[in-house]
């Protein structure tokens, strides 16, 4: 449990002062801190998230906490290793946690059902078997059940199953690579914006309180047609088209849609949070609203799929041989109708040589459906080139560049009426899209990569990793 003093400030950030951050500081590191929860850690690094200087000697600090609270989270690496040899073990080991610790299993189970509700036209029901499997790999790796799925686990082995890193892996992996800090940089839009303005080519605002009204009604007079986003919400979640065009009504209706925006900042987001911490245990972070004048996509990348801004998720790192250079991409495509283009939320993806910008595979869905063509518009992928290309390969070096502390990173580039514009920055870019359509995990690549970095802001206890050694 946090202390009550702690708790008390970190109720009230906007309130902290120099010394309340100290405290906060100062009990993390404690003793008394190490006995906190995953979550409760993860809780005290977010306040300090926005009160620290962004400097190389915090960045180590708190990525050092926030991986040391992450191993102590997850069962050892021999643990796992001996349980998911077969069915029957991965079963026992289930069923041991069931009893153990209930609320873990409880809550895994909630997101499953919630998950099997979702894909049901998607996908038949799973028998009894793969169904203990998702719950084993999700309790042991906190492993994505769609990922389950998109990588093709029911055909696989133990072994290549161990190539691929999961969600657990890939958090911790990015904040080895990057430092805390730097990284919470990009987990809010509006500060993101902030930071990389250039690269956006547009106009963004935030909208938190009351006190955001009058630029809210200049921005629409601006922006009569606007795109509204969850600060630090992903996947395409919150993302929603706005069209004020009617100049006779477009007062009114700003004004009451900036009453909803309060209503749902100040109290649907304050009961959405009580129902997650009872349903899974977590805390919702509160968020605030950014609207974003829209993206007139270029008719090259438009051609896909005309509904939605189809982006170019870059994933890249630097290193002490290559420098910040691009490794992987992956045209991102919406289906008919769609506003979004995320895997998650429906979406398509393919693979793009990095060097040439011309797509290379056939698409895949996240539940590992194959598509040659775009199923709605009926436009072949494969071989087909994107524009400008060593234009977009400039701006994510730039990009990268700019951010002093990251040194693994992933943007979502979208092909406008102004060239290659940034829609969004990833200090812990999913890996899934990227092992999927290789169809096997890139474990070995990923790794190799951390090697070459000029310096690593985190080690993890031996075992953490597959592969990286048992624990003492």
């Amino acid at each position: 449990m946090i202390d009550p003093k702690i708790k008390k400030i970190l109720k009230h950030p906007d309130r902290a002062a120099q010394a309340d951050v100290d405290a906060v500081l100062a009990y993390v590191q404690s003793a008394q801190g190490e006995k906190l929860s995953f979550l409760e850690c993860k809780r005290c690094l977010f306040f300090l998230r926005g009160k620290l200087p962004n400097t190389d000697e915090n960045n180590r600090l708190l990525s050092g906490i926030y991986v040391k609270a992450t191993t102590k989270a997850v069962a050892p690496r021999s643990v796992i290793s001996e349980a998911e040899q077969t069915p029957q073990s991965r079963r026992a080991y289930v069923e041991e946690l069931r009893k153990t610790k209930p609320k873990k299993v409880k809550a895994a189970e909630t997101k499953l059902r919630f998950y099997l509700h979702q894909s049901r036209k998607a996908m038949p029901k799973p028998d009894e078997d793969t169904i203990c499997d998702l719950l084993f790999y999700n309790l042991a790796y906190s492993m994505d059940y769609i990922s389950y799925f998109g990588y093709g686990y029911p055909d696989k082995g133990v072994a290549d199953r161990n190539e691929y890193i999961l969600e657990k892996e890939r958090w911790v992996y990015g904040l080895c690579c990057n430092g805390y800090l730097e990284a919470g940089l990009l987990m809010d839009k509006y500060k993101t914006y902030q930071i990389l303005q250039a690269f956006f080519k547009r106009e963004m605002i935030p909208v938190r309180s009351f006190g955001d009204y009058k630029s809210f009604r200049a921005f629409v007079e601006r922006q009569p047609q606007f795109i509204r986003k969850i600060s630090n919400f992903g996947g395409g979640i919150g993302v929603k088209r706005v069209d004020l065009r009617n100049k006779a009504l477009r007062g009114l209706r700003a004004s009451l849609l900036f009453g909803y925006y309060m209503f749902y900042i100040h109290v649907v987001q304050r009961f959405l949070s009580v129902i997650i911490r009872i349903l899974t245990g977590h805390n919702l972070t509160k968020a605030s609203l950014v609207m974003e004048e829209l993206i007139i996509q270029g008719e090259a990348v438009a051609r896909f799929n005309p509904s939605s801004v189809n982006t170019v998720r870059a994933v890249g790192f630097k290193t002490k041989t290559d420098g910040a250079h691009l490794a992987f991409a992956c045209l991102r495509m919406g289906r008919s109708g769609s506003l979004v283009d995320n895997a998650h939320s429906g979406g398509i993806f393919a693979d793009i040589d990095p060097k040439t910008g011309v797509i290379c595979s056939d698409a895949m869905d996240d539940y590992g459906k194959v598509f040659p063509c775009h199923p709605d518009t009926g436009v072949v992928l494969k071989g087909a080139p994107l524009p400008e290309w060593d234009k977009l390969t400039e701006i994510v070096v730039a990009l990268s560049e700019k951010m002093e502390h990251m040194q693994y990173f992933g943007w979502d580039l979208a092909y406008s009426d102004k060239g290659w514009v940034l829609v969004e920055g990833n200090s812990a870019a999913g890996m899934d899209i990227h092992q999927e359509v290789a169809g096997h995990g890139l474990r070995a690549l990923y790794f190799g990569k951390q090697a070459d970095m000029e310096t690593t802001y985190a080690t993890p206890a031996p075992g953490l990793f597959i592969g990286r050694g048992e624990e003492a």
